[in-house]
């Protein structure tokens, strides 16, 4: 393992630090099989030696990376022996994953090169070209150039890697292990995941505000609203795409053909804004639900 990394970085270091984005996703997994199939303690000694081989090879934003990758797997690993649920190991490695985020971007960003004020004005510029492509002027939407608004908007942008870093590590870990014939940690069926009612709530309560602000013409709250309006879109662009895949192995049971429908049907999904509506007529309906328990009657 300590090889393996040591290659890793050293070519790396010759790409000029092109790899660094993706450490968090490949250092824990080697810790992760390394802890499983040995144990804690063994695992300890591994991660000392690959901190002391990134500090030997790597540069101070690659260490900074295995640094926090380690230390990711490690507590996965610490998780999988004392059977955590598979929510909370994704949400152990999307608490280092937001730690890394918050310290590069806003503690070290002279360091990692980052600059939130044009960050800022990049979002800042995607609204104005999406505005123009709908025939709307900018000028008429100055609620879109408030720069606390931008701000929150960024900071979601960040939270929300974290967790889709906690989510891919847990599936790669997942993949590997049982590859592996190791331990796997504890994995949800995919056609079991259902919305919550607290987060119906949630989705219904920001869409709701979101009408009524458009009805009344009152903006005032919209700094607040937009915000958790994004994170309600994506909630219902995800259970949408979880309809989309039941329906997908429902209707599509050859594996290949389905492989092959499941990207360009998603990407149409988001693009025409149809996995929206999809999700919330998963979320409100529980359509879903009824089609597997009737799929399941059947013996399919």
């Amino acid at each position: 393992m300590c090889a393996l990394l040591g290659v890793l970085l050293f070519f790396n270091r010759q790409m000029a630090g092109a790899l660094d984005a993706y450490l968090f996703w490949i250092v824990p997994l080697g810790m992760i099989v390394y802890c499983v199939r040995y144990s804690m303690n063994n695992a300890l000694v591994v991660a000392v030696s690959m901190l002391i081989i990134a500090f030997v090879v790597a540069g101070p934003v690659s260490l900074f990376y295995v640094f926090f990758s380690v230390v990711a797997g490690l507590i996965y690993s610490y998780g999988l022996q004392k059977k955590w649920s598979g929510l909370m190991l994704i949400f152990a490695v999307f608490a280092v994953s937001a730690v890394i985020n918050i310290l590069s971007v806003f503690v070290f960003s002279a360091v990692f090169g980052y600059d939130v004020a044009a960050e800022i004005q990049f979002i800042r510029d995607y609204f104005d070209q999406a505005m123009k492509a709908a025939n709307i002027d900018p000028a008429l939407v100055p609620i879109f150039h408030n720069n606390r608004l931008l701000m929150t908007i960024f900071a979601i942008s960040l939270i929300l890697s974290s967790l889709l870093e906690g989510v891919l590590v847990h599936l790669l870990a997942f993949l590997i292990l049982k590859r592996l014939k190791m331990e796997v940690p504890p994995m949800k069926p995919v056609g079991d995941i259902y919305c919550p009612k607290w987060l119906k709530v949630y989705v219904f309560g920001v869409f709701f505000a979101l009408i009524m602000g458009a009805v009344t013409g009152i903006t005032q709250y919209y700094e607040i609203i937009i915000p958790l309006g994004i994170i309600a879109y994506l909630v219902c662009i995800f259970f949408g795409y979880l309809y989309v895949l039941m329906l997908l192995a429902v209707y599509v049971p050859d594996t290949r053909k389905r492989a092959l429908l499941i990207i360009p049907v998603v990407v149409i999904g988001f693009i025409t804004q149809t996995l929206l509506m999809i999700g919330l007529l998963d979320i409100f309906t529980g359509t879903r639900r009824r089609i597997l328990q009737e799929v399941r009657k059947r013996g399919q």
